[in-house]
């Protein structure tokens, strides 16, 4: 941050957006030009193009010896030029010697069609000559672009962001060089590698040193223009918390360590009958929900101990056997390992539910263990402290093998730690993980910041035709399973359905809808549906649309808090930019909180969020914020997010006043409020989570959904497929909304597109994609999705390197293809380093709800009818 860090602030103040942080892929676009075969695919689309010359002109000739073949005396000769007329409407090969020959000795057919025979004759030989030309060519170009592949991925750069990736790969690459594979292998090797190099140069988001991010420097002079310049890079080394977990997890279920540790009860423990208990707890890294049968040995440890007691495994065995007759000791100590193993008993030795960062979250972890562990776990994490920081100072000039052997340094040091309680390192997994500040810096020019707020809001009026609202209502009954007027107890949401997913997958948008509507929604819905199917049925053809919604321009807008995704192209000479829209979270946090670790500890965005919160809360002092404690066993790293003001709330820690009496009601727009009895305030639980966060514990999950719903999350997916956009048009134009892009041009092929270019081999794999692009109009960039994890990879479209190996995993993965246009194109990329290379960016801008939203929440509360139980 520049200059007075309260002049920033008073910026950011006056502005409707707060600082932006831009996620810049790691590698330009420049990267793939030696892989691209430009000549080769002009050479192939003129072959295509003389071959409808060529059937053009055959079928003129089948149609003169239709005329003529009657008045053939010899039925000899007559049988010959039906032959030809089925050869030339069937195949474009060349035509037969011995045919041409004995049909021009016809007196008559040389002077009806001789010429004509002729030139066809010559033009297929030419044809076939120059198809087994390329197919040469397409082998020479197949080795050359491998061999720029090679020296692209081959670079030291490249080789340090693979060997954090994925040591099995770089293992793999580097004994390629050394001992060369099988052609097979090295077609698996060249695949994976191209994959990994589309990622880096086509995918901004960030993961490992592929791609990095940039918050926004704020200035009271910003320029005039979005102004983005080299900076700095930097590289933060962090511990991989899962894999401590699987050590605590070792830790607390084996002798000697599980009688040193201290234990609580499940605070979800309770009671449903006199026959069963319920409980939710942890497996496998997602949360369960759980019943056991009734039997004393569970009153006993209710009666014992609160859920605030932390008694030795000892001390609860003692009080089973004091007051249940007849157990022996180790029939207690059974029942305790069953109920450790069950999740009935929870260890203190576990990672703390809220941090800022790995590191913190690595300390408290070891503050919690048995005096006999924690100085191994001490010198382990100085150890880790150590090389983490040499990778830091070494990130961008250390060899990659001299940074595999820190990273194996690090793993064998942990990996000793683990052996105490029988755990180990799984395949291919490093203890430490990077993340990148990019080399960049930027600011927004205010004009920019208040176009960029102005669409934002004209989008959420869109609201997709209602769909956004639509959906979000079904999400809310499908996670409460409630009426509107209920009022629901939070200690009766235990055993509810599972979290929310806003980008759940679906074959269609139909299908994601209308599976789950309920009858409220299904009309409302259908009509929606319709209404997109008339606005581009007519248009379906066409590259661009510009929707017609004009029944939601004058709207009244009111926004909640929340962050958008958006892709911005440079900014023409007026300030003006290109501009499309990826999705709005319902959290402002949402871009910021997992990457915090990169910047200051002041950092504008934090300014601005503690400056927001304290003026919302001032002046709605019915609405209390509040920071909710999470866990997520399957990727704890997620949950890290810098330190608030605001009191926390851990749902799993004690049955705190709140917890107990906290309770779900529905405000006039159907959205969920949390409130307690006798409170007349309502609570707003925040994750502030960088992540959708599958695998919370249940009642994270249930406080989280109230903050997630002020928004409308389907709204962070992009625009989904439709079934037309499926099964009849295979074709969505890019869609516009006054002058914002809200989703680019695709293609959705048949099949049968798939299966071709699966089947095909050498240039005929190349030949019939050229064929797809020349049909569908196709750019020369593009993102494909395929195989089971449909996440986008970028492709060239000339590139016969890309094709091959996108066929490869038609075959292997099956033909099922999706295509999106590159927006904007490269010529707009906003950011550009010293030697003028381009690229992929993306920008996500943060916001506060409007003061009306405020008003309308806090005030619009429904009274319920009555406390509904627990369907």
């Amino acid at each position: 941050m520049d200059g007075n860090p309260a002049d920033a602030a008073t910026a950011v103040d006056r502005r409707p957006l707060g600082p932006a942080i831009l996620r810049i892929a790691g590698w330009p676009i420049e990267c793939l030009e030696p892989l691209r075969a430009s000549e080769l695919c002009q050479r192939i689309d003129r072959w295509i193009g003389h071959e409808d010359e060529i059937r053009h002109s055959s079928r003129l000739l089948a149609a003169q010896l239709h005329e003529l073949i009657p008045k053939i005396p010899d039925r000899r000769v007559r049988g010959l030029a039906l032959s030809l007329k089925r050869a030339l409407a069937g195949t474009l090969h060349p035509l037969p010697d011995r045919l041409i020959r004995v049909l021009l000795q016809d007196a008559g057919i040389s002077a009806a069609v001789g010429p004509v025979f002729l030139a066809l004759a010559a033009d297929r030989e030419r044809h076939a000559a120059e198809r087994a030309a390329i197919e040469q060519a397409h082998a020479a170009e197949m080795q050359r672009s491998g061999t720029a592949l090679d020296q692209i991925v081959g670079e030291a750069q490249f080789q340090r962001a693979l060997c954090l990736a994925s040591s099995s790969l770089y293992a793999q690459y580097r004994k390629a060089r050394q001992v060369p594979p099988s052609r097979r292998g090295r077609q698996r090797l060249q695949s994976v590698l191209h994959r990994y190099l589309m990622r880096a140069i086509g995918r901004a988001t960030p993961n490992g040193l592929w791609a990095g991010v940039a918050l926004e420097t704020v200035t009271h002079g910003a320029p005039a223009l979005l102004d983005v310049r080299p900076a700095p890079p930097a590289i933060r080394a962090s511990p991989v918390l899962s894999i401590f977990l699987r050590g605590l997890d070792h830790l607390n279920r084996r002798k000697p360590w599980m009688d040193l540790v201290s234990w609580r009860r499940n605070p979800t423990l309770r009671r449903i009958d006199d026959t069963q208990w319920e409980f939710g707890t942890f497996s496998a890294g997602y949360w369960v929900v759980g019943r056991i049968a009734h039997h004393a040995p569970l009153d006993i440890l209710l009666n014992s101990f609160g859920t605030e007691d932390r008694p030795l495994l000892r001390e609860i065995e003692q009080a089973l056997c004091a007051d249940v007759t007849g157990l022996t000791p180790d029939h207690v100590r059974t029942i305790c390992e069953n109920w450790i193993t069950g999740g009935i008993l929870w260890s203190t030795a576990s990672l703390p539910p809220f941090f800022s960062d790995t590191w913190q979250a690595l300390d408290a972890t070891i503050e919690r263990l048995p005096p006999s562990e924690q100085d191994a776990w001490l010198a382990c994490r100085s150890a880790l402290r150590a090389i983490a920081d040499e990778i830091e100072t070494r990130a961008d000039s250390i060899e990659p093998d001299d940074l595999r052997h820190l990273l194996d340094a690090a793993n064998n040091t942990v990996g000793a730690v683990l052996a105490r309680y029988g755990a180990a390192l799984r395949r291919d997994e490093d203890v430490l993980a990077a993340d990148r500040k990019a080399p960049f810096r930027f600011s927004l020019p205010g004009k920019l910041v208040d176009r960029l707020a102005q669409t934002l809001r004209r989008y959420w009026a869109f609201d997709r035709f209602g769909l956004g609202e639509i959906e979000t209502r079904i999400a809310i009954s499908h996670f409460f399973d409630a009426r509107d007027d209920a009022c629901i107890p939070l200690s009766q949401l235990l055993s509810r359905g599972g979290e929310t997913d806003p980008t759940q997958r679906a074959p269609s948008w139909q299908h994601r809808v209308l599976q789950r509507t309920a009858c409220t929604f299904g009309a409302a819905a259908q009509a929606a549906f319709d209404r997109w199917e008339r606005e581009i049925g007519p248009v379906a053809a066409q590259p661009v649309h510009r929707l017609r919604a004009d029944d939601s321009a004058d709207r009244a807008v009111t926004l909640p808090p929340g962050s958008a995704l958006l892709l911005i192209g440079r900014p023409t000479a007026d300030g003006d930019a290109p501009l499309r829209i990826g999705g709005l979270t319902p959290e402002p946090c949402f871009f910021h909180s997992r990457f915090a670790h990169l910047f200051d500890p002041d950092d504008p965005f934090r300014q601005w969020q503690a400056a927001e919160l304290a003026q919302a809360t001032a002046r709605w002092p019915r609405i209390q914020f509040r920071d909710l404690a999470i866990r997520n066993h399957h990727n704890p790293n997620v949950t890290a997010r810098p330190p608030s003001l605001l009191q926390l709330i851990d749902p799993l820690d004690t049955d705190s006043r709140f917890m107990s009496s906290a309770r779900i009601t529905f405000n006039h727009h159907g959205r969920p409020v949390l409130s307690s009895d006798g409170d007349p305030n309502l609570t707003i639980a925040s994750a502030r989570s960088a992540a959708y966060l599958g695998g919370l514990d249940r009642m994270a999950s249930v406080l989280a959904s109230v903050s997630f719903f002020l928004g409308r999350p389907p709204l962070m997916a992009p625009i989904p497929r439709l079934n037309c956009e499926i099964e009849t048009w295979h074709h969505l134009p890019r869609l516009l909304l006054d002058d914002a892009v809200v989703s680019p041009q695709r293609w959705t092929p048949d099949a049968s597109i798939g299966t071709a270019l699966a089947r095909a081999r050498g240039a005929e794999r190349l030949i019939e994609w050229r064929r797809f692009v020349r049909a569908r109009g196709l750019p020369g960039l593009v993102y494909t999705f395929q195989a089971q994890h449909q996440t986008e990879s970028l492709l060239a479209t000339d590139s016969a390197l890309a094709v091959d190996l996108l066929g490869q995993e038609l075959q292997a993965h099956g033909p099922a293809l999706r295509i999106q246009e590159l927006w904007p194109l490269p010529d707009d990329f906003i950011v550009r380093d010293r030697d003028g290379r381009r690229y992929v960016t993306e920008l996500a801008v943060p916001w506060h709800a409007d003061d009306a939203f405020w008003q309308d929440y806090s005030s619009a509360v429904s009274e319920p009818a009555a406390e509904l139980p627990v369907r």
